[in-house]
């Protein structure tokens, strides 16, 4: 099989690219075996769920009877997770198939669906997220299953490259330049909560922290507790509601919309979420802060006084948030009045607005 796994091969990279569907990949893999079917797994260990986005040779109705229940008693999966990532397996390697005829996985899904034999491929095991590789058919012998273990074993390479592509790319295409120029701040957002790509816009509000911020994980945080609620259950592959919500607050309006590129994308990458953040009209934080700073040369830590001003936050506020003491945030504050020629918060707020 070493032409058909070169073959194969080639086949992968064509759909990295986009020349060639990644079902003609999974159709060709089917074609190595008499009645073959081909199945991409992927299994949530920490909720015992998992699903079927791809496939070849099967039913679509047998693939959603296999993410409604079959999947919770696939005893497959436990020692697919602990075998090393990247080598096929044939199903007796993992589960004796004394013990699996026993099973109701194998006597109600497997058999009466022309798939009791097994051949598979840990993809990848990422925390609690297994992607599984099956070729599955009811006319195949033992000797034919060690050649396709091995031809598994040759592409996981190159799946492997492709899960990294898919995860390292970069978020679909939203023009920032596009939102800004229509006071649209846009946020990417990956699991788990990872920041993909962020607008001008949504750069400065992360720069303030009010709306948007990165928490010690780099991960991105709601400023509005049930809009980061929203975001959370969206970016679960689980998720069954609204692909777009809209919240509305008293000073911006917040748009999440779950986007889905192509089934295979979502396999490997999981579900990515756009925010779009539109202030009102007479908000403070729709300022250029970062030019702000550079206008009065104010430090780091002035210019992070100053956005806690324009949230409204106390003197004690900002000391127990920034973990300093508030002899430390006074001092700050003062050097801020200073600088921008100012003696209190109202006339600091009053030139800042001026600045819009």
């Amino acid at each position: 099989m070493t032409n058909s796994a070169d073959k194969l091969a080639d086949l992968i990279y064509a759909a990295m690219l986009g020349e060639s569907p990644w079902q003609h990949f999974l159709d060709q893999l089917a074609h190595q075996v008499p009645n073959g079917k081909t199945v991409l797994v992927m299994h949530d260990e920490a909720v015992a769920r998992g699903h079927i986005p791809l496939a070849s040779g099967v039913d679509p109705g047998i693939l959603r009877l296999y993410g409604a229940y079959y999947a919770s008693v696939n005893l497959f999966i436990a020692p697919a997770a602990t075998r090393p990532n990247g080598v096929g397996f044939v199903d007796e390697a993992l589960v004796p198939l004394r013990q699996l005829r026993k099973t109701e996985f194998y006597n109600d899904f497997l058999a009466p669906h022309e798939m009791p034999s097994r051949v598979s491929l840990t993809i990848e095991h990422e925390q609690n997220e297994v992607f599984i590789l099956a070729l599955l058919s009811d006319a195949i012998n033992q000797d034919d299953k060690q050649q396709v273990a091995h031809m598994l074993s040759s592409l996981a390479p190159h799946l492997q490259r492709a899960a990294r592509f898919y995860r390292q790319s970069t978020a679909p295409c939203l023009d920032g330049q596009i939102f800004d120029a229509m006071d649209i701040a846009v946020a990417i957002v990956g699991e788990p909560s990872r920041l993909k790509r962020a607008s001008p816009y949504a750069e400065r509000l992360l720069s303030t922290g009010y709306h948007l911020s990165l928490n010690a994980c780099g991960r991105l945080v709601m400023g509005n507790a049930e809009a980061q609620r929203r975001l959370q259950g969206m970016l679960s592959r689980w998720y069954c509601g609204p692909k777009v919500v809209t919240l509305q607050l008293p000073d911006a309006r917040i748009t999440l919309i779950r986007l889905v590129d192509n089934d295979i994308s979502f396999y490997f990458e999981g579900p990515t979420v756009a925010v779009l953040i539109e202030e009102s009209d007479g908000s403070l934080h729709r300022l250029d802060l970062p030019r702000i700073g550079a206008l009065f040369q104010l430090s780091p830590a002035e210019l992070r006084a100053l956005a806690d001003a324009i949230d409204g936050k106390s003197t004690q506020q900002i000391a127990e948030e920034s973990a300093r003491s508030v002899e430390t945030i006074r001092s700050q504050l003062k050097s801020l009045y200073r600088k921008t020629d100012c003696h209190s918060r109202e006339d600091l707020l009053k030139r800042i607005l001026a600045l819009r």
